[in-house]
């Protein structure tokens, strides 16, 4: 869930100002809409009151602000579209017409999730009975296949994806058609891989935003200061870049990301070699079963339980040959789909292409980090702020490149 840091006097100007005049009610939407992360969940009362007005001209303007700003809940963002679209006003549905569109898949989506639910809370039920009369028979004990506890373990992981899918970003592109075939494929059997279904269904959320964090926190990291008497940042702005230096770079590198990223990720490993010694991974941080929010996320979206990292101490831009190697190492049987180049000075244009190819015909993320790019999340580490910002703003400005 994201957090909220509420600002006292900006909510009390809003609650103000939404009991004024047409300027008065302009100027709150404008706020709610820029800075609705520093406010209480009472704001989305505040918002849809506005939204149910007599006043048309509020209204169209909200309307808009929902085609344009992405910086409120996502499920703020379908009741606004709900309580607008009721009104009839041609304007406001001729806006909104996409919105409303996708509006509707999710609706399906989210109603299969909820059957499949149901069932699976109905063959639970009927397996403890089951148990329940095989323990009064005289006959030698039975053992009984235990689903009950995986199919309980389903519901709950639902029930979870769809709290976080209420508390992301507004949606920037549709739903993809594949949810809720997936869901409604989905066969109960003795054994359910409930990995796969909650797999699939963070997958369908990914496509609603390219975007784990909103986009005003992802904002921070355009305003960070380096900070000078941070050891780590020192140390990467005077090492030299050259690549027989490669080793040393990479244990640098393997620092910053202990730093910044430990916990909740694990400790970096250093040179993993793959059994057949034929993939060499730089470095591998693995990501905990346990781990919640936005590595959870990439742990689904990209099926990935480690984060394979490759430093490369290049003199010039990435060649496109090197990202096609580094490639290699990411399987969907191995350790996943998502990995990190780190350079000096990023990715030529014909390793750009590379990117684009592996992530639509493969889907594998490769996400390109620079000095700067460490020295961010070094000083977000310091100030008890979140890193990996730095690399959801990566595959957020990368994804959005291809639309």
């Amino acid at each position: 869930m994201i957090e909220r840091e509420i600002d006292p006097k900006l909510w009390s100007e809003v609650q103000k100002l939404s009991e004024g005049n047409y300027e008065d009610k302009m100027r709150c939407i404008k706020i709610i809409f820029s800075n609705y992360f520093k406010l209480p969940k009472e704001t989305n009362e505040v918002l849809k009151k506005m939204a149910s007005s007599q006043n048309e001209e509020v209204k169209i303007s909200i309307a808009k602000l929902l085609k344009t700003e992405h910086n409120i809940s996502f499920g703020l963002y379908l009741e606004l579209i709900d309580i607008l679209v009721m009104d009839k006003n041609p304007e406001i549905n001729k806006l909104l017409a996409k919105e409303v569109e996708e509006n509707r898949k999710l609706a399906l989506s989210l109603s299969s999730i909820t059957n499949i639910s149901g069932a699976f809370l109905k063959i639970a039920e009927q397996q403890r009975s089951v148990v329940a009369s095989l323990g009064s028979l005289s006959i030698p004990r039975i053992e009984v296949p235990n689903i009950d506890g995986a199919l309980l373990r389903i519901v709950e992981d639902q029930r979870r994806v769809i709290a976080t899918l209420a508390s992301l970003s507004a949606p920037q592109i549709a739903m993809p058609n594949y949810l809720a075939d997936s869901l409604s494929q989905v066969m109960v059997s003795s054994i359910i891989d409930s990995n796969r279904i909650n797999r699939d269904l963070f997958r369908g959320i990914a496509g609603i935003s390219t975007s784990f964090f909103p986009e005003a926190e992802t904002r921070k990291i355009d305003i960070i200061e380096k900070s000078k008497e941070e050891p780590l940042s020192k140390r990467l702005d005077s090492f030299p870049i050259d690549s027989s230096k490669w080793k040393e770079y990479q244990s640098l590198v393997m620092e910053v990301l202990d730093y910044s990223l430990v916990p909740p990720l694990e400790s970096g490993i250093e040179e993993s070699t793959s059994k057949t010694g034929a993939h060499r991974r730089d470095i591998v941080l693995h990501i905990p079963i346990d781990t919640s929010k936005f590595w959870e996320w990439i742990r689904n979206i990209h099926s990935a339980i480690g984060i394979i990292v490759d430093a490369k101490n290049f003199t010039d831009l990435i060649p496109a040959d090197e990202v096609v190697t580094f490639a290699k190492y990411l399987s969907e049987k191995k350790l996943g789909l998502f990995g990190v180049i780190v350079t000096r000075f990023g990715f030529s244009e014909g390793a750009q292409k590379e990117q684009i190819r592996l992530w639509r015909d493969e889907d594998k993320m490769i996400v390109c980090l620079n000095d700067d790019d460490l020295r961010k999340m070094i000083v977000l580490k310091k100030n008890g702020e979140k890193p990996e910002i730095v690399i959801d703003r990566k595959i957020k400005e990368f994804r959005e490149k291809l639309e």
